[in-house]
């Protein structure tokens, strides 16, 4: 994209985003522009990986352990349950981490994943039991079925979906990069398109993760709009495609179950608007927002805004995570 297009992109989002966030934009906008923090996952499911640990905190890296709490009904603290499972993750001190094919076990898996902390938001979110039946909608690159195998018992089962070729390529790599044959078994890869995933799989699952295409601003701002450009009529047409994936993924869901819908967009438009926009459209099917943001308890590593339906991880210079958009939903009917 030639300097004139991106200048025009940019000149675009920020017209957008001012009327989203007033001037503070402009700060937001220095550190979407910064090199974006990576966090180092833990493979708890192979030895290297709890060896890892050990190499990690010698390199004085920061442990992180997420989990979601629980609100006690009778007098309204959080609390972890006995089979809340946690993950375990670092941010590095000085620099970046090391690349985690330097860190291999005897059958060549990879010790952690580098990701972006607040990607895990959504895991969380899920709150994933041991024999929970789980669909990840748009599961590449992969990171957050890796969050979700890890979480798995053997009476569990986890559907990886990925309609579009390249991206399932490259979740086959991560998922033979990472995982032990016993967990492989758990995971079934599938290529369908997930607009109409529901109709092959209707009332099927007990959780699904909807982490929809998205405009990515930040990958946008950081390769220059040099293979995607940025305008609010791309935002609205993200927007469609959301909307229908988050309705296919509430009726593949059971009647009681959890829906988690995610993006890394920071536009108003593709997050609180795909949830209401998706929510007036079902018909013989309800759903209820859940208000999870008080059991996960990540002040201290991430800046974020409660919105009308979730929460927003915006970037800042102390806490380089972000954008991640994050909602919780129950089927009820």
């Amino acid at each position: 994209m030639s300097v004139g297009r991106a200048e025009k992109c940019l000149k675009a989002m920020t017209e957008f985003y001012v009327r989203v966030f007033g001037e503070k934009w402009r700060t937001l906008l220095k550190d979407m522009e910064a090199p974006k923090s990576y966090c180092a996952l833990v493979n708890n499911m192979v030895e290297e990986g709890m060896d890892a640990v050990k190499r990690l905190e010698a390199i004085s890296a920061v442990p992180i352990h997420l989990k979601y709490l629980h609100q006690n009904s009778a007098n309204f603290s959080f609390i972890e349950q006995e089979n809340t499972n946690s993950l375990m993750c670092f941010k590095s001190k000085f620099g970046e981490f090391q690349h985690p094919s330097n860190h291999l076990d005897c059958n060549g898996k990879m010790a952690y994943f580098l990701m972006d902390l607040s990607s895990l938001i959504p895991v969380l979110a899920l709150d994933i039991k041991p024999s929970d039946f789980v669909l990840d909608m748009c599961a590449s690159p992969g990171g957050k079925t890796l969050a979700i195998a890890m979480q798995l018992s053997h009476n569990g089962q986890l559907v990886s979906n990925e309609f579009n070729y390249k991206r399932r390529k490259r979740l086959y790599k991560v998922l033979d990069d990472y995982l032990p044959k016993a967990k492989l078994n758990l995971i079934k890869v599938t290529s369908l398109n997930g607009t109409s995933l529901s109709s092959a799989e209707p009332n099927t699952f007990n959780k699904v993760l909807v982490d929809a295409p998205c405009s990515s601003d930040r990958h946008l701002i950081h390769e220059n709009f040099r293979y995607s450009g940025w305008s609010l009529r791309k935002s609205r047409e993200f927007a469609e495609l959301q909307k229908k994936l988050l309705i296919s993924a509430i009726n593949s869901v059971q009647v009681g179950g959890t829906i988690v819908y995610s993006t890394c967009s920071l536009s108003p438009i593709e997050n609180d608007g795909v949830v209401d926009s998706a929510m007036a459209e079902l018909h013989s099917t309800k759903v209820e927002t859940v208000n999870f943001v008080s059991g996960l308890k990540i002040d201290e590593f991430c800046t974020s805004d409660t919105t009308k339906h979730g929460l927003l991880v915006i970037p800042s210079k102390a806490k380089n995570w972000g954008p991640m958009y994050t909602c919780k939903l129950l089927r009820v009917s």
